[in-house]
């Protein structure tokens, strides 16, 4: 079977968008995996290189991790590692506000996976009266106290940008077996 190039550009084309989802260039997006964690960032170009799909990014905002905070404008990460952001969590910047001055302590409950994996289960925030309130999803916390974590935040990601957030928050992990 012969095929010719403009019908392999074609399968290409579509595997690649496959592939990669619904982001496309110009998209807005969380980095929720990789050593880039916690970075947010505009897709400027997408491709393959070796055989794997990448994308490049103009980074908006750096990774959670100091190590990797300085690694210029431009970045290459696997389609995977990326979330597209919503337009208005985007001009949520933090700023401090009064709901998160009020937090004392968060418990980040993490819970592990018979099958593997892991993942949020909850978040148990206490204020400096010691009420607590609790939140099964990271949206429903973003949208009460301003932020704009992603649902799959790992737990070293979450602790390391919420004490860059609020220092004065006591952040604690719990784990949870789910089988």
């Amino acid at each position: 079977m012969k095929i010719s190039k403009s019908q392999l550009q074609k399968i290409i084309k579509e595997e690649m968008e496959a592939m990669m989802g619904q982001v496309t260039i110009g998209d807005e997006v969380d980095v929720i995996g990789g050593v880039m964690v916690g970075a947010v960032g505009e897709i400027v170009a997408m491709g393959s290189e070796d055989g794997k799909q990448i994308v490049v990014l103009n980074l908006l905002r750096p990774a959670a991790d100091e190590r990797y905070k300085d690694l210029g404008p431009q970045v290459i990460i696997q389609p995977d590692f990326i979330e597209k952001r919503i337009k208005e969590e985007l001009t949520k910047e933090f700023n401090g506000g009064e709901d998160l001055g009020d937090i004392a302590k968060i418990i980040y409950v993490e819970a592990y996976h018979p099958q593997g994996g892991s993942g949020l289960y909850a978040l148990e925030v206490f204020d400096k009266s010691g009420e607590k309130e609790k939140f099964q999803y990271m949206r429903d916390f973003n949208k009460r106290f301003g932020t704009d974590f992603s649902e799959r935040e790992g737990v070293m990601s979450f602790g390391q940008r919420m004490n860059k957030m609020a220092p004065h928050i006591e952040i604690e992990e719990d784990e949870m077996d789910v089988s």
